[in-house]
């Protein structure tokens, strides 16, 4: 991610301008608006153009995998019809078929593929979380390529889509309009892999520590999302009894203040006992923005969150290098079996789950976050919350009604039919409404 530039809204048709920034990005009939230099425009001296276009892997990886990521990639191909925004997708083996034909997870030539890439749209792993690997002590296929390419935060939306309110567990009147972000670091605190060995048969030990760089590269990154997004920052930990904890607030707090200076009032940290914050999240979910947090609690709170939205886990994922490319994919690793039944709502018995909602969404993000191209990756939410109107995938949970269900592709095919619908229509995104 590139550090944040304020911008002025920018015309996207013809040669298009994108405007490094969530707010306002408008498009007009011609090209003939005022440019701003907060603003690039693509031409073919520079990515995404023709001459240039995105590398993009592909890992379509296992189960409902290969399906879920072509419905991304169709969706691209139509964004890139729309915006003349160019890709070049590469597929690579990932997960169990992977393991299969190569005995690794992850092949070299997976990760020199992500290495040499802008950026890397995953599938899923596997229908279960035991594979031979896990059984001898090593790594999922994402924890490998986290390791490999050195991602160290985690960006998890949580937005309950008002076609969709109905599916959510909590009322309606208290769940409508959410729309979280959770900004989880997972470079440090409790990781499995520097967990000890069990000390004896009655006692076992877990290492959970932070460095002030780790603080600092996380407060980055919540920042410039802040920009982005209302400024409403939450910090979410256990300084009330947990040292490291302590530690994290104390440095977040001081990072903040260092990085935005003493004359920033548009950019408010506060922050909450993770134990209150689970309480809150459930009695008033659309209260809150941006969370930020450490690896372990991150984990825990974004399922939480996600479970507001209702079973059918539509949640998106970035997890973000320092200097390398982003991983986007959806929210879950594995195949849907691979979870608690409770978490499901699938129709029928033993089928694969295959919708496409969480690939999309994180397409979106994958053009926000590593192309920096965030107009168009408003396309693709505008486009997605008209046709939530009209369609679901079938797979679906009968409490959602009155709406179409079609298959993962068909639903794609949609979203292609959305953009053209789009194509003459002047648009305006509110900073409060667009993008995860």
């Amino acid at each position: 991610m590139s550090a944040f530039v304020p911008t002025v809204p920018c015309d996207v048709r013809g040669n298009l301008l994108t405007c490094r920034s969530r707010a306002a990005p408008q498009r007009a009939r011609s090209a003939a608006t005022s440019r701003s230099s907060a603003c690039v425009v693509t031409m073919s001296d520079i990515k995404g153009s023709s001459d240039k276009p995105y590398k993009i892997a592909v890992l379509p990886g296992d189960g409902a995998g290969p399906v879920v990521t072509d419905a991304a990639v169709k969706v691209l191909k139509a964004v890139s019809k729309y915006t003349d925004i160019k890709f070049e997708f590469t597929e690579g083996l990932y997960g169990e078929k992977a393991l299969e034909q190569t005995g690794s997870l992850v092949p070299e030539d997976t990760i020199a593929l992500c290495r040499g890439s802008d950026a890397v749209l995953r599938g899923y792993q596997g229908k279960s979380r035991f594979t031979p690997e896990h059984a001898q002590g090593n790594l999922s296929a994402h924890t490998i390529l986290k390791e490999k390419l050195g991602l160290f935060v985690q960006l998890r939306p949580v937005k309950v889509f008002d076609p969709l309110v109905s599916s959510s567990p909590i009322r309606e009147d208290l769940v409508r309009g959410t729309d979280i972000m959770i900004v989880r670091e997972v470079s440090g605190g409790a990781l499995p892999y520097t967990d000890t060995s069990l000390v004896n048969a009655e006692e076992a030990k877990s290492q959970f520590s932070y460095t002030r760089q780790q603080v600092s590269n996380i407060a980055d990154v919540a920042l410039e999302i802040a920009e982005r997004r209302s400024g409403r920052v939450l910090n979410v930990d256990k300084a009330d009894s947990m040292n490291v904890s302590r530690f994290w607030r104390t440095a977040l707090h001081e990072e903040f203040k260092k990085k935005l200076g003493s004359d920033r009032r548009d950019i408010l940290l506060e922050d909450m006992f993770v134990d209150d914050f689970c309480r809150e999240l459930v009695l008033h979910p659309a209260r809150f923005d941006l969370i930020v947090t450490s690896n372990l609690f991150g984990d825990i709170l974004s399922e939480v969150a996600s479970g507001i939205s209702g079973g059918m886990r539509l949640s998106p994922s970035a997890w973000l290098s320092g200097s390398g490319p982003g991983v986007y994919g959806p929210a879950d690793l594995f195949n849907l079996s691979a979870y608690p039944r409770g978490s499901q709502e699938m129709p029928v018995e033993g089928k694969i789950f295959s919708n496409p909602i969480a690939s999309i969404r994180a397409a979106s993000m994958m053009l926000r976050y590593s192309l920096e191209e965030p107009a168009a990756a408003d396309l693709i939410q505008i486009a997605l919350t008209r046709v939530l109107k009209e369609v679901i995938p079938a797979d679906a949970p009968k409490s959602i009604k009155y709406i179409r269900k079609v298959s993962c592709d068909e639903f794609a095919d949609e979203m292609a039919d959305a953009f053209e619908l789009l194509r003459n229509t002047d648009l305006m995104c509110d900073p409060e409404v667009c993008g995860e």
